[in-house]
Order: C-alpha cells, then sequence, then structure tokens
C-alpha cells in the first residue's frame, strides 16, 4: 500500500500545502473544504502541481466556481468518462430495450476502451481526436465512426444538462467523408443511427427515417405516400401501387 505523503501548510493560505513524492520533489496541493448542494460536508483535493503559483491559482478557481453555485461541478470534477456513461445510461432506463441496448453496447466496446480513464472535465478535443476518431478510423467506416460520435455527443451533452461540466467542447469536429460506394449500414450501424434519430429528430424525421428503412422506400416514393395508402390494422403500406408489409 502506498504511503501518503505528508502534508505541510503554506503561510499563503490555510488550505495551501507542499509535500515531497517518492522521488523527493517538491510539491503543490490544495484541500478545499465545502458543502455540497445537500449540505453535506465534502473536500476537494488536488496534487501535483510544480509551484505554488498554480496550486493557489487553480484554488481560487475552486473557491469561484462553489461562490457562482457551480457546486456539481466542482464534486464532480474526478468523475472519469467510464463513471460518466454508466451514470448516463443507468438514468435513461426508459429508453427502449433496443435503444439502451445498442448505446450500452456501443459505449462499452468502443468508447469506455480509448477514453473510459479520462476526466469528463478535463478531456479536451485534440486527445479526443487522437484517442478515439483516429483509432476508430483504423478499423470501422467513415460512417460508423460518425454515428459513435453522434453518439457520444449526446452523452456529453447530457452531462452538460446535469452541471457536471460547463460546455461540449466535442461539436463541429471535422470528420472524413463516407466513400459513396459504400453508402448502406449494416444491421448494426442501423440500429445505432435509429436510436441517435430518435433522440435529436422530431416524431416526423424519425417517423420517416423508419418507414425509408423498414421498407426500402426510395425519397420520392416516401414522399408521394397519403393517408389512404396506409392500412394500420393489416400494418401495410401500399408505394407505387405494390403493396409492402411492415409487419
Amino acid at each position: 500500500m502506498t504511503k501518503k505523503p505528508k502534508m505541510h501548510k503554506l503561510k499563503k493560505d490555510s488550505e495551501l500545502f507542499y509535500y515531497f513524492n517518492a522521488k523527493k520533489e517538491k510539491l503543490y496541493a490544495y484541500r478545499h473544504r465545502y458543502y455540497d448542494a445537500l449540505g453535506n460536508r465534502r473536500e476537494k483535493l488536488k496534487q501535483a502541481f510544480k509551484t505554488e503559483k498554480e496550486a493557489y491559482r487553480a484554488l481560487l478557481e475552486v473557491r469561484t466556481q462553489i461562490v457562482n453555485g457551480d457546486v456539481k461541478q466542482v464534486s464532480n470534477a474526478n468523475m472519469t468518462i467510464s463513471e460518466w456513461i454508466d451514470v448516463w445510461l443507468d438514468t435513461n432506463k426508459h429508453w427502449e430495450d433496443s435503444t439502451l441496448y445498442n448505446r450500452a453496447i456501443a459505449m462499452n466496446k468502443h468508447v469506455k476502451p480509448l477514453l473510459g480513464p479520462y476526466k469528463i472535465s478535463e478531456l479536451d478535443r485534440s486527445t479526443y481526436i487522437r484517442k478515439l476518431i483516429n483509432k476508430l478510423l483504423e478499423t470501422y467506416k467513415p460512417g460508423t465512426v460518425f454515428n459513435l460520435h453522434s453518439m457520444f455527443k449526446t452523452a456529453i451533452q447530457a452531462a452538460v444538462n446535469n452541471e457536471i461540466i460547463t460546455k461540449n467542447r466535442f461539436s463541429n469536429i471535422p470528420l472524413p467523408q463516407a466513400d459513396p460506394k459504400e453508402n448502406f449500414y449494416t444491421p448494426e450501424e442501423l440500429s445505432v443511427f435509429l436510436s441517435i434519430v430518435r433522440d435529436t429528430e422530431g416524431i416526423w424525421n424519425y417517423s420517416y427515417i423508419l418507414l425509408l428503412a423498414y421498407t426500402g422506400a426510395r425519397n420520392g416514393e416516401a414522399l408521394g405516400l397519403q393517408w389512404k395508402h396506409i392500412n394500420f390494422e393489416e400494418k401495410t403500406v401500399k408505394l407505387n401501387v405494390l403493396e409492402i408489409s411492415t409487419a
């Protein structure tokens, strides 16, 4: 078991400390005590600063966050990508089984192995591109990578909405275009795509894309549909007078 270094208080501030690591290097830390949103006593500790000035600046930033009411960001500063994904999936068990299953598989198989240990508050765009996007492009088609990227952005936006972090850094990231000759999805890719459309588009666009996906209708055929072409009792749709079952 690793022995914790002895902390020595600094005169500049009662929450500032210095200590010596295993290599006998002098490093700095801060330990800030505060109350969370539920009134529970909490402590924020961060170490390994090279200078006293760096540690003090970081301490002031934490104090400012708390004064401004950003207690959640301070409390969850050490939360990893893996931990947030688990929370995100667990709090959305109301999703359809297929949506929850596909997202869990995609995150556990692709995102967690590559980004899991990174702290959600510290992961930056360049690291994200190098560690996830570029790695995935070595194995998967651009369309698949795009879908995984969209799903990850949805998860991160949920963290923003829950005040875990302040902003979504992963929007407007340029991705390579899919080869027109490979303009199709595998069943797994289609499931991921539909789950994203379900959560990011309105009911009209989602229904329209579902129709295209499960009937094979062309764009013009789908746009020409009228209510009289749909039989809800028999679960059929008439396209160009040709009847296609959706059951």
